[in-house]
Formats: structure tokens, sequence, C-alpha cells
């Protein structure tokens, strides 16, 4: 959701809440959610919307980075290898994210390239996602969105 990413929480909060009133179970509705509680700091809000998101990958993503903001590392590792174990082939981009936010550079773009060379279509995403914020001043960075053809 652009205005998530353009700092707009209030206007992201309320589409969604909207959305879900029309449509509890459309797709992607709590991972917007999920990503605009943990930009307000609202970890335990984002861990109970992750927990609810009907979409297996986004549940386990969001799980993930909810409980690594709560400092629970355990249960972000679990949630982080489920992730793995079930998404590698389709959600290397959603790994990446979760190692981004993590601060795990080096594990954040051996996912990013493995979604490049997958052309998996989140990757699409990569420039202005909050979840990246931590990879902005590594010059890997750069270098990826000048692969990509995105100015840096």
């Amino acid at each position: 959701m652009i205005v998530g990413r353009a700092g707009r929480l209030d206007e992201a909060e309320a589409a969604v809440h909207k959305g879900l009133e029309l449509d509890p179970q459309f797709p992607w509705l709590q991972t917007v959610l999920t990503r605009v509680y943990l930009a307000r700091s609202r970890p335990q809000e984002a861990l109970a919307e992750a927990l609810s998101d009907p979409v297996p990958g986004y549940r386990l993503q969001g799980s993930a980075l909810a409980y690594h903001a709560l400092g629970r590392k355990q249960e972000s590792d679990r949630a982080l290898a489920e992730l793995i174990a079930e998404h590698q082939a389709d959600g290397a981009f959603l790994i990446a994210e979760v190692y981004a936010f993590r601060g795990e550079a080096d594990s954040a773009f051996l996912w990013l390239e493995r979604a490049y060379k997958r052309r998996e279509e989140t990757i699409t995403e990569m420039k202005g996602d909050p979840l990246r914020v931590s990879l902005e001043r590594d010059p890997r960075y750069a270098a990826f969105l000048k692969k990509m053809r995105l100015p840096a």
C-alpha cells in the first residue's frame, strides 16, 4: 500500500480497516496492517495481525518480523526457519525482508539475489520499503538497485 510507504500511516491503517470490514479474508490486508503497526512501534498489535493473515507466507514473515520487534528471538528464528522451509522456492524476497529488518545484511543480500535470479514479482517493491532501511547505507544496496535498473 503506497500510502504506508509514503509515511501516511493513518491513511494506510484506515484503508486497511475499511477493506477488512468489506472482506475480512482479502489477501494482504493483514500484511499491510502488520507493517503499519511495526512502523508505529506497536509490535504486539503487529503480531496479532500477522498471526491472523490468511496468506501462509505472509503470516510467517509477519510473525518473524513482529517477534523480532518484541525481542523474542527464538520465536522470530522459528518463524523465519519455517518461512524458509516452506517458501524458499517462491518467497526469497519475503525472507530477505526479514533478514533486513533484523539487521542481518549478509543474509538479506543473499536472499535478494535469489529473488532477483528467480524474477520474483515482489522484488519490484525493493525501493522505498521501510523493512529494508537497514540496507540503504550498505554499498551493496546501491549496486543491487543499479542491477535492477532503479535509481539509487
